[in-house]
């Protein structure tokens, strides 16, 4: 009992500290560049509910700001990685849709993208690949509208 409570105890503690991480430690400049980058994927910089608001910090400032920055690999290529993460794990949501127009906006064609849901579908399993196929439909399906 005494085990769970000093547990308990340790994640409240992280849980703060977070929070402070979060509003403090990314300078704005990281922001900036996290900002830029989130407008030439989408086109904008998404709005998330206030729940996020204690993640978006860091997804801004070192996800965007710092990782999306780098110089060793292209936007386009970056979307492709995130892609096939996102397709790994089976992840069918908003991101998935997010990341695949941004893949298309920044130079990936839609054969690419099926070539990729592809190949990730022995890696991963086809019903992974079949949910990515569906969503890529959807996707391509729109930008014809």
């Amino acid at each position: 009992m005494n085990k769970n409570r000093c547990f308990l105890a340790l994640l409240l503690i992280l849980s703060f500290s977070l929070t402070s991480f979060a509003r403090e430690s990314f300078p704005k400049k990281r922001n900036k560049d996290g900002e830029k980058i989130m407008l030439k994927l989408f086109g904008e910089v998404p709005k998330f509910p206030k729940v996020y608001d204690q993640i978006m910090p860091i997804t801004k400032g070192h996800v965007f700001g710092e990782i999306w920055t780098r110089p060793q690999l292209s936007l386009r290529d970056r979307e492709l990685v995130t892609l096939a993460a996102l397709i790994g794990q089976g992840e069918i949501s908003s991101q998935m849709k997010l990341h695949f127009n941004a893949a298309l906006k920044n130079g990936v064609t839609p054969i690419e993208l099926k070539e990729l849901v592809l190949h990730v579908a022995y890696y991963r399993g086809f019903p992974a690949a079949f949910s990515a196929m569906s969503f890529l439909k959807e996707v391509l399906d729109e930008k014809k509208k």
